[in-house]
């Protein structure tokens, strides 16, 4: 869609697993190497994990290391793992969640540990993506719904007409805490912000100038400062700087000369290595990642690892998941 003190990264479908990524070598002539630590599928213990696409959000929690998964399997759910064997350690209470196409469609975590779960929302005429959260992964809390609307709505009420929930990405904790969002079927991206710690946000839409409809719509996560990278598959790798005053955006780089086949539509942004891991969907089980340098656009490897998520979260740590997902 995991160990402590490692850089980190998130995927997710019915196969999900824990990657651990290592390094060697200078960091622009590194070598990767991608180990596989558990995974689990539908035939093994997991009852929420399917060969359909009712599961498609993964996310590592910084602070104890486990792995949050949202499922519609059995009607909308949030489930803990364990971060050493993909074992079930809890399962949240969300039957209070509702609304939208998908009442749970994406996850991300907060370097403080807070969970977000978002919907997904397809209406054109009626955009309403809801933001729920949990504070921390243990059992007996109750999902606080902390945004509800239309991302791209304007001051007078017009909606945007966007697609919202394929992608999201949380960044920061308590009142630093961000996350972005990419609409699916347009050039739009939307910045939620919060003055409480997350118990409320506000949502501020970016108009993307430079690139086409969709071109960011299943893969987005924050880079250094006011910037994104997005694709979706058979797109480039944009890198958008954004103004959050004006609600502008444009791209500043395209990574489209390096080779990247029409199967990547996903991404996952290492904060502190600033490396871009790329999974390439395919009709295998598991597929290729391919990891690049954001500063030199350096490809550092293409090795056949487990690799086939429809979604990435950044996270803080150089621990992925992958999860197949439809």
């Amino acid at each position: 869609m995991k160990l402590k003190l490692l850089p980190q990264k998130v995927w997710a479908k019915a196969v999900i697993g824990l990657i651990c990524i290592g390094l060697a070598g200078n960091e622009l002539k590194a070598t990767v190497s991608l180990e596989t630590r558990w995974f689990q599928s539908p035939d093994m213990e997991l009852d929420f994990l399917s060969t359909d696409n009712t599961q498609r959000g993964a996310a590592i929690n910084p602070v104890n290391d486990t792995v949050v998964v949202v499922s519609r399997r059995s009607g909308n759910g949030v489930f803990v793992l364990s971060g050493e064997d993909g074992s079930l350690l809890r399962t949240l209470d969300a039957g209070s969640i509702s609304g939208g196409t998908f009442g749970v469609n994406m996850v991300g975590v907060a370097e403080d540990g807070v969970i977000y779960v978002g919907n997904l929302s397809t209406s054109a005429e009626f955009p309403n993506f809801k933001l729920y959260r949990f504070s921390t992964d243990e059992e007996g809390l109750q999902p606080e719904l902390v945004y509800e609307g239309d991302p791209g709505a304007t001051e007078d009420g017009a909606t945007s007409g966007q697609r919202w929930g394929d992608t999201l990405d949380v960044r920061g904790s308590g009142n630093n805490t961000e996350i972005v969002l990419a609409s699916r079927n347009g050039t739009r991206a939307a910045i939620f912000q919060t003055s409480d710690s997350g118990v409320s946000f506000t949502a501020k839409e970016i108009a993307i100038s430079g690139i086409n409809n969709g071109d960011i719509g299943l893969g987005v996560g924050f880079g250094v400062g006011q910037t994104l990278w997005g694709t979706a598959a058979g797109r480039p790798i944009f890198h958008i700087q954004y103004d959050l005053a004006t609600g502008a955006g444009s791209v500043v780089r395209v990574l489209d000369s390096v080779g990247v086949p029409a199967g990547l539509s996903n991404l996952a942004i290492s904060p502190r290595r600033g490396n871009i891991l790329l999974p390439q969907i395919s009709t295998a089980m598991w597929s290729m990642c391919m990891i690049f340098q954001t500063q030199t656009a350096h490809q550092y490897s293409n090795p056949p690892q487990p690799c086939q998520p429809r979604m990435a979260i950044r996270m803080e740590r150089e621990l992925w998941i992958s999860m197949e997902t439809h």
